[in-house]
C-alpha cells in the first residue's frame, strides 16, 4: 500500500493544501517545515486520514471541528486505488469525492487490518521512540531475543514489562512464602476452618452459668440506676454552687434599681446631643455676621462691572476675523510676489517658442499642444530603434560563433571509434548481480551449514539417553506438549493430594492421641458419671419398683410402658427385693448428684468422647482415600507409559519429558534447517557455475581453472563500461551536431526577421517626423530633444496658469475679509467705520479680548455671591435646629435650666449602667439552670450557703465512687461468665468462622486469577520472544550487522549473539574492527540509537519480504546524528524506499541537503511546507 496524495483540505492552519507523493513511484519523501510551518500537523493528518480524527483534536484552531477535512489517494501493489475524504464525527466519517459514505472495511483491507496503535509502533518511528529503543537495549542487558522482538514490532520496554509481570506474580504468591498476599490469605483460610471445627463442639452445661449471669446483670442494672440518681443529685448541687454568687449580685442590683424607680430614662446620646447643640448655637452668631458682610462686598463689585453685550454677541465673527487676519496680511504679500513670477515665466515661454522656430505670445503658446498619441508614438519608435539595433548586432555575433562550433563538432565526429554490441554480456552481468555476491554468500552458507551440522550432532549426542534414530528425527510420534503438561498436572495433583491426605491423616492421629491423653487425665480425678450410666441406674430402679408393685397389688393396673419394664426385670421376693430397691434408689440418686456437682468434668468428658468418635471415623475415611488414590496413580502411570509406547522411548517423569520435548523440537528444527541449508548451498553452487560459463562464453575466452565469478564479472563490467562510454560519446556527438545545426538555422532566420523589422521601423519613423513638421532624415536623438523642449514648454504654460489662478483667489479672499470686518463694525463698533480694514480689525480683536475678560470676572463674582448666600442659609438652619434639639431635651428631662439637665443625664446613666450589669447576670443564671427558669433556680438556691452545698457535694461524690466500684466488680464477673458461656456455646462463633473462611476463599479466587494472569502473560511473552528470535535471528542479525557498520562509519563491523546471558540466552554484542566485543551497556547514547535503528530497518526489510508493503513514517529521528551518520541513515532509508514508501518529516532544512547528497535523485523527492501555497505541486529533489 502507498499514499499517492495527502490533501489538507481544512486541517490545522491549512486550506486546500496538496502533498503529492505519486512520483517517483518508489522514493524517499522528505517533508521539511520550519517551526510553526505545520510539520507536526501534517504528520497527524496521516493517522487522522487512516484511523479517524480524534474526538478532542488540537487541529481546529483555524477551522471549526465539524468542518475539518483530510483527503487522500491511496493504492495497493495490484493497482487498486481509493480516493477518500475523512471528516470529523462519530460515524460515517469516511467519504468519497461526492461526499457519499464509504465502508471502513475498504480502507482497513488496504491497511492490512492494522489498528492505529499497531501502525504507529510497527510502521512509525519518532526521535523519542528511537531513544526509548536505545534505552530498552540497555534495560534488557542486550538480550538478543528481546532486542529483535522489540525492533521487529516497534515496541520498547519489553525487559521492564517482563520484570513487572514477574514482580507482580511474586507480590501475590511464592511457594514457600508467608507474607505475600495469597500466602497470607491461605493461612487465614486455614485458621478460620480450624476455628469453625473448634467452635462446633456440642454443649449442654451452661444453664447454671446462664442463671448466674442473669442475676449479675440484674445487680448491675440496680447499681447503674443508683449511680444515675447520684449523678443527677451531683449535677443539681453543682448547679446551685455555680449560681449562688450571681444570684447575690443580682439581688443587690435589683435593690439599687428599686431605689431609682422615679428617674427619667433619657436617650444614651442625651449628653452628647446637648453639648453639640450648645456648640452650634455659640458658633452660629459670629459666622452669620461675617457672611452678611462678604455678601454686601460682592454685590458692590458686581455693580461696578460693565460688559459690552453687542460685541460678545458677535464672538464667532470676531474670532473668525482674528483667525483670518494673519492669512489676509500674508496673502497681500504673496500677491505681489506671484505677479513677479508670472512675468518671468511668460518670458521663458517666449524663449522656448523661439528655439522651436515659433514666434507667439504666452497665451498663444498655452493653446498650442503636441498630440499625446503622436508623442507616445515617437517615444516608442525611439525605444524600438535602440532594441532592434542591438538585436541585429547580437544575432550576427551569435551566428558567427555557432558556425565556428559546428565546424569543430564535425571534425570531432570524424575521429570517434566504431560501436560494439555488448547487450547480451550486459544482461548476463545484470542477472549475476541480481543474485548478489555469490562467492561470499556460498562461503557464508557453507559456514552456516557447518555450524548447523555441528549443532545438530551436539544436540543429538545430548539426547543419547533416549537412543533416538538419527534418520527419524522430526518424524517420531511423540505426545504433544499439552498432553505432557496434562500428565504433569495430573501427577502433581495426585502427589499434592497424597501429601495432603497423609499430612491430614497424621494430624488426625496426633489429635486422637491428644484426646485420649486428655480423657485419661480427666478420669484420673475419679470416675466421672455419664448420663448413660444415670439412665441405666434409674432403669434398674424402675424395674424393681414394677416387680414390687406387681407382687404387692392383687390386680395391678399397669401402663403399657411399665409392662415392658416389668417383663424385663428379674423375679425377686420378700425383703431382698425391698433392700435391693432401696440400694438401687440410693445408687441412682448418688449418680445424679455427682452428675450435677461435676457438671464441668461431665461436659468435658462428653465433648472429648464425641471428638474421639469423630476422629476415628475421619481416620478411617482418610485411610480409604489414600488407598483409592494409590490405585488411581498406578493407572495414571500406566497411561503415561502407553502415550510413549509408539515412539519406542522409555519416558521419565512428565517434567523431565517436557524438557526432553523442548530439546527434541529444537533438534528437529535445527536438523531441518541444516538440510535446508545444504540444499540451498548446492543450489547456489550450481547457479554460480551457470553464471561463470555464460560470462566466459560471451567474453569469447575459455574458462580459467582458477577464475572466480567475481573476477569474470569484473572483466565483463569493464568491457561493458568501455562500450557504454563509446556509445555515450557517439550519442553525445550526434546530439550536439544536430543541436548546433538547428541552432545555426534558427539564428539565420532570426537575423533575417530582425533586419525586416528594422526596415519597417524606418518607414514608420519617416511618417512620424513628417507629422511633427520635421525632416524625414531627423535622427532619433534630435527628435528626443524636440520632445524635451515641447515638454518644457507645456510645463511652463501649466505653471503660469496655476499662478494666475492663485492671484485671482487671493483677491477674492481679500474682498471677503473686508466685508466681514464691516459687518461687525456696523453692529458693535460704529466709531471704527472710517478706519482702514486691517486697523479696524485689530481694534475689534483688542476690544473683544477685554470684553471677554470682564465677562469671566462677572461670572466669577456672581458664583461667589450665590455660594455665600447658600452658606448663610445653611448656618442659620443649623442654629435653629440646635435650638429646637435643646428645647426637646429640656422637655424630656423636665428641666428648666442646663444645670438641671446635666443632673438628669447623670442619674439616667446610673440606671442604664445597673441594667447593663443585670442582663448578663440573668443570662449566665439561665445557662447555669440547665433548662430551669430564672425564678425556679432562685427558689432552688433559697436558704442554702456555699458551705452547705460543698458538704453535700463531697458526700455524693464518695457514695458515687463506691457505687462505681461495685458496678465495675459486677462487670468483671459478667465478663468472665460470658467467656465461659462462649466456650460452652460456640455455634455463633462457628458460623462467623465459616463466613470468614468463605470470604478468604473468595479473596483467594481473585488473587489466584490475578497471579495466573501475570504468570501466564510472562510465560507467553517470553515464549513469543524466544520463538521470534529462533525464527528471525539469522537473516535479521546479518542484515542489521551490515547496516550498523554503515551507520557507525566502520567504528563497528557488525553485531552478533553470544551465549552469555541468563540460562544461556544469546546476548547482543557489537564487533570492533579488531575483533573486540562491546556490550550494549558500553555504547554511547547515539550509537545505541543507531543500533536500534539498524535492527528496526533489518526487521522491516524482513517483514516486507513476506507481507504487503505499508508506508513507513518517520518524525525527526536524526536530531542526535552527526552529518556523516545522518547521510548513512538517509541512504539506508533510500534503499528501503525501493521496498515500501518512506515518508520522513523534519524541522531541519539541513536534513534535506544531506538527503540530496546521500540518496540518488531518482529515489528522492523533497517537499517544503514553508513555500507551499494553494494546491501547488512540490519541488522534486533535483
Amino acid at each position: 500500500m502507498k499514499i499517492f496524495a495527502l490533501e489538507l483540505l481544512r486541517w490545522g492552519p491549512f486550506s486546500d493544501l496538496l502533498l503529492d507523493f505519486s512520483s517517483p513511484a518508489r522514493a524517499l519523501h522528505v517533508v521539511v517545515g520550519s517551526n510553526e510551518a505545520g510539520k507536526s500537523t501534517t504528520l497527524r493528518a496521516v493517522t487522522g486520514l487512516f484511523f479517524g480524527i480524534p474526538e478532542r483534536t488540537a487541529d481546529d484552531h483555524r477551522h471549526k471541528k465539524p468542518d475539518l477535512r483530510i483527503g487522500g489517494r491511496i493504492g495497493s501493489e495490484n493497482d487498486e486505488e481509493l480516493s477518500i475524504v475523512r471528516t470529523k464525527g462519530r460515524k460515517n466519517t469516511l467519504r468519497d469525492r461526492t461526499d457519499a459514505p464509504i465502508e471502513e472495511e475498504h480502507l482497513r483491507r488496504l491497511l492490512g487490518n492494522l489498528e492505529q496503535g499497531q501502525f504507529e509502533t510497527m510502521f512509525g518511528l519518532s526521535h523519542d521512540r528511537l531513544v526509548e529503543g536505545g534505552r530498552a537495549l540497555v534495560e534488557g542487558r542486550g538480550d538478543l531475543g528481546e532486542s529483535l522482538f522489540g525492533a521487529g514490532l516497534g515496541q520498547t520496554g519489553l525487559s521492564s514489562l517482563l520484570r513487572k509481570l514477574e514482580q507482580r506474580a511474586e507480590e501475590i504468591f511464592v511457594p514457600r512464602g508467608r507474607t505475600k498476599k495469597l500466602n497470607h490469605v491461605i493461612e487465614k483460610f486455614k485458621k478460620a476452618k480450624d476455628d469453625q471445627k473448634t467452635f462446633s463442639q456440642p454443649v449442654r452445661a451452661w444453664e447454671e452459668h446462664k442463671k448466674e449471669l442473669d442475676a449479675l446483670r440484674e445487680r448491675a442494672a440496680a447499681a447503674q440506676a443508683e449511680r444515675e440518681s447520684l449523678l443527677r443529685e451531683h449535677r443539681r448541687l453543682s448547679r446551685i454552687k455555680r449560681a449562688l454568687r450571681p444570684i447575690a449580685e443580682r439581688t443587690e442590683i435589683l435593690l439599687s434599681l428599686e431605689a431609682r424607680r422615679d428617674v427619667v430614662l433619657l436617650p444614651e446620646t442625651a449628653a452628647e446631643d446637648r453639648r453639640r447643640a450648645q456648640a452650634v448655637i455659640a458658633d452660629a452668631g459670629p459666622w452669620e455676621d461675617r457672611l452678611r458682610a462678604e455678601i454686601a462686598e460682592l454685590e458692590g463689585k458686581l455693580v461696578s462691572l460693565d460688559v459690552p453685550a453687542q460685541l460678545l454677541d458677535k464672538a464667532q465673527a470676531v474670532r473668525k476675523i482674528q483667525e483670518d487676519l494673519g492669512s489676509h496680511r500674508k496673502a497681500s504679500g504673496d500677491g505681489a510676489r506671484l505677479r513677479g513670477e508670472l512675468r518671468q515665466i511668460e518670458d521663458e515661454v517666449r524663449a522656448i517658442c523661439a528655439r522651436l522656430g515659433r514666434s507667439m505670445t504666452a497665451e498663444q503658446a498655452e493653446a498650442w499642444r503636441l498630440p499625446a498619441a503622436l508623442e507616445l508614438r515617437v517615444r516608442g519608435l525611439v525605444k524600438q530603434h535602440v532594441a532592434l539595433d542591438a538585436q541585429v548586432r547580437a544575432a550576427e555575433s551569435a551566428l558567427a560563433t555557432v558556425e565556428a562550433r559546428l565546424a569543430e563538432e564535425r571534425q570531432r565526429g570524424a575521429g570517434l571509434p566504431p560501436l560494439a554490441d555488448v547487450a547480451d554480456l550486459g544482461r548476463a552481468v545484470e542477472r549475476a548481480q541480481r543474485e548478489g555476491d555469490l562467492d561470499k554468500l556460498i562461503r557464508e552458507r557453507e559456514r552456516v551449514a557447518e555450524d548447523l551440522g555441528a549443532r545438530v550432532r551436539r544436540e543429538h549426542a545430548a539426547l543419547a539417553l533416549f537412543e533416538l534414530p538419527f534418520d527419524r528425527i522430526g518424524a517420531l510420534p511423540l505426545p504433544s506438549r499439552e498432553t505432557i503438561e496434562r500428565f504433569e498436572r495430573a501427577f502433581a495433583d495426585d502427589e499434592a493430594k497424597a501429601r495432603g491426605l497423609s499430612q491430614t491423616l497424621a494430624d488426625r492421629r496426633k489429635k486422637l492421641a491428644d484426646v485420649d491423653r486428655e480423657l485419661e487425665r480427666t478420669r484420673r480425678g475419679g470416675a466421672v458419671p455419664t448420663e448413660d450410666e444415670v439412665a441405666a441406674a434409674r432403669e434398674h430402679r424402675d424395674a424393681l419398683w414394677v416387680a414390687m408393685r406387681r407382687s404387692i397389688l392383687a390386680d395391678p393396673v399397669i401402663e403399657q410402658g411399665d409392662v415392658a419394664t416389668f417383663r424385663a426385670a428379674p423375679a425377686r421376693v420378700g425383703i431382698e427385693m425391698v433392700l435391693d430397691y432401696e440400694a438401687r434408689v440410693r445408687h441412682a440418686d448418688e449418680l445424679a448428684k455427682r452428675l450435677f456437682h461435676e457438671a464441668d468434668r461431665v461436659a468435658k468428658v462428653s465433648t472429648l468422647s464425641f471428638e474421639r468418635a469423630s476422629l476415628l471415623q475421619e481416620i478411617d475415611e482418610l485411610s480409604a482415600s489414600l488407598a483409592a488414590l494409590a490405585t488411581a496413580r498406578e493407572a495414571e502411570s500406566a497411561r503415561w507409559q502407553q502415550e510413549w509406547s509408539r515412539s519406542g522411548i522409555a519416558p521419565l517423569s512428565p517434567a523431565e519429558m517436557k524438557g526432553f520435548l523442548v530439546h527434541y523440537e529444537k533438534l528437529a528444527e535445527d536438523r531441518a534447517r541444516w538440510m535446508a541449508a545444504e540444499a540451498e548451498l548446492a543450489s547456489m553452487r550450481t547457479l554460480r557455475t551457470d553464471h561463470e560459463e555464460a560470462l566466459a562464453r560471451l567474453l569469447g575466452a575459455p574458462l580459467p581453472g582458477e577464475a572466480s565469478l567475481s573476477a569474470l564479472m569484473e572483466r565483463a563490467r569493464s568491457v561493458c563500461e568501455r562500450a557504454a562510454r563509446a556509445r555515450t560519446e557517439r550519442e553525445s556527438h550526434d546530439k550536439e551536431l544536430t543541436r548546433r545545426t538547428a541552432e545555426s538555422a534558427q539564428l539565420k532566420a532570426d537575423l533575417t526577421k530582425k533586419q525586416a523589422e528594422l526596415d519597417a521601423w524606418s518607414a514608420s519613423w519617416a511618417e512620424a517626423m513628417q507629422s511633427m513638421d520635421l525632416a524625414r532624415t531627423t535622427r532619433p536623438d534630435e527628435a528626443e530633444e524636440v520632445l524635451r523642449l515641447w515638454a518644457e514648454l507645456t510645463k511652463r504654460c501649466e505653471k503660469a496658469g496655476a499662478i494666475r489662478h492663485r492671484i485671482a483667489g487671493i483677491e477674492q479672499d481679500s474682498k471677503r475679509f473686508s466685508a466681514n470686518v464691516l459687518d461687525v463694525v456696523r453692529v458693535a463698533a460704529p466709531d471704527l467705520a472710517g478706519e482702514p480694514t486691517e486697523q479696524a480689525a485689530d481694534m475689534l480683536v483688542e476690544r473683544f479680548s477685554l470684553a471677554e475678560k470682564d465677562d469671566i470676572k462677572k461670572r466669577e463674582v456672581t458664583g461667589k455671591l450665590d455660594e455665600k448666600r447658600r452658606e448663610l442659609e445653611d448656618v442659620t438652619h443649623k442654629r435653629k435646629a440646635a435650638e429646637r434639639k435643646l428645647a426637646q431635651l429640656f422637655d424630656e428631662a423636665r428641666a428648666t435650666s442646663v444645670s438641671e439637665l446635666v443632673v438628669a443625664e447623670e442619674r439616667s446613666k446610673e440606671v442604664r449602667d445597673l441594667r447593663a450589669r443585670l442582663d448578663p447576670l440573668e443570662r449566665q443564671l439561665l445557662d447555669f439552670g440547665e433548662g430551669l427558669g430564672l425564678e425556679a433556680l432562685v427558689a432552688e438556691c433559697q436558704g442554702l450557703t456555699g458551705d452547705d452545698v460543698a458538704t453535700a457535694l463531697n458526700a455524693v461524690e464518695l457514695k458515687n465512687e463506691a457505687t462505681s466500684n461495685t458496678r465495675a466488680d459486677i462487670d468483671k464477673e459478667i465478663g468472665k461468665l460470658e467467656e465461659r458461656l462462649a466456650l460452652l456455646d460456640g455455634s455463633g462463633k462457628a458460623a462467623e468462622a465459616a463466613e470468614e473462611a468463605e470470604q478468604h476463599l473468595a479473596a483467594m479466587a481473585t488473587l489466584v486469577e490475578e497471579y495466573a494472569r501475570a504468570r501466564l502473560a510472562y510465560r507467553l511473552l517470553e515464549d513469543e520472544i524466544k520463538q521470534y528470535r529462533e525464527k528471525h535471528q539469522g537473516p535479521i542479525v546479518r542484515r542489521a550487522s551490515e547496516l550498523f557498520e554503515r551507520l557507525t562509519l566502520g567504528s563497528f563491523v557488525g553485531i552478533r549473539g553470544d551465549d552469555e546471558g541468563e540460562e544461556g540466552r544469546p546476548i547482543l554484542k557489537c564487533v570492533r574492527p579488531a575483533g573486540g566485543l562491546v556490550g550494549v551497556e558500553g555504547l554511547s547514547d547515539g550509537t545505541r540509537d543507531q543500533l536500534f535503528f539498524a535492527l528496526r530497518m533489518a526487521s522491516l526489510e524482513r517483514h516486507f519480504e513476506h507481507n504487503e508493503p505499508i508506508p513507513f513514517v518517520l518524525d525527526d529521528i536524526l536530531v542526535n546524528f552527526d552529518d556523516a551518520r545522518s547521510r548513512a541513515a538517509l541512504s539506508i532509508l533510500g534503499e528501503l524506499s525501493q521496498k515500501t514508501q518512506v515518508l520522513f518529516f523534519t524541522h531541519h532544512a539541513r536534513v534535506a541537503d544531506l538527503a540530496r547528497e546521500a540518496v540518488p535523485p531518482s529515489r528522492l523527492c523533497l517537499h517544503d511546507l514553508d513555500t507551499l501555497g494553494g494546491r501547488a505541486r512540490l519541488r522534486p529533489a533535483s
